[in-house]
């Protein structure tokens, strides 16, 4: 009886770590759960989509911390809107990560929108690849034939001079172009510049330096 109770717990441990790999979340990779401060809140999904996990909605899979959770449409004209519910502001470094399972290459149209006013589209191709994988076959490592690896496409706004708050984004996932699994932005808070006091006053100190100087010579 013994034996038979320690194989039924060993059984229910596997599986439990199983199910457990499979599903990557944001914060099992800490590159990025570090920074990120907001995650997708809201989605409207335009197209027939399949989705993982499927007792779940698509909008779910999008908007959840789980970049093992992905939404896939094959429709000829298929789309994401996401909203964070606040604005994200252009700051120094990457704004916005958007996280993909599947085989590369993954390339998307992907459009930002201030105030529902669009300010870039169709421009994003590179995706960056994070080391981690949706553990298909539940194994417990990455590498296996029902594997798919999990990438992310991170997002400078300056390189493409947005510089508006982005309220929302439309990602472009006709004909399967792309599986979007998590969106993820960083800045939330807009970058205060300095008063226009404390540059006179600098400009004033480095005046009187050289000046001083000057005097010594």
């Amino acid at each position: 009886m013994q034996t038979l109770m320690n194989k039924i717990f060993i059984t229910l441990a596997l599986v439990l770590a199983a199910k457990s790999a499979s599903a990557v979340s944001i914060t099992d990779m800490p590159g990025y759960a570090n920074d990120i401060s907001v995650l997708a809140s809201s989605a409207s999904l335009t197209g027939v989509f399949t989705h993982d996990p499927v007792s779940a909605s698509p909008a779910a899979a999008l908007t959840d911390d789980l970049a093992s959770s992905w939404a896939f449409s094959n429709s000829d004209s298929a789309y994401i809107d996401l909203g964070f519910g606040m604005p994200v502001y252009d700051q120094a470094g990457i704004d916005l990560s958007v996280f993909f399972v599947g085989a590369p290459p993954q390339s998307i149209s992907l459009s930002l929108f201030s105030d529902s006013t669009s300010t870039k589209a169709k421009y994003f191709n590179s995706i960056s690849y994070t080391g981690y994988c949706v553990d298909g076959d539940r194994n417990g490592v990455c590498g296996g034939d029902m594997d798919d690896p999990i990438y992310v496409m991170d997002i400078d706004f300056d390189i493409y001079h947005v510089f508006d708050p982005i309220d929302s984004i439309r990602i472009d996932v006709s004909k399967g172009s792309a599986v979007p699994s998590l969106i993820g932005a960083y800045h939330t808070v807009a970058a205060v510049p300095l008063p226009l006091a404390i540059w006179l006053f600098s400009s004033g100190l480095a005046l009187f330096g050289c000046i001083a100087r000057t005097g010594k010579n």
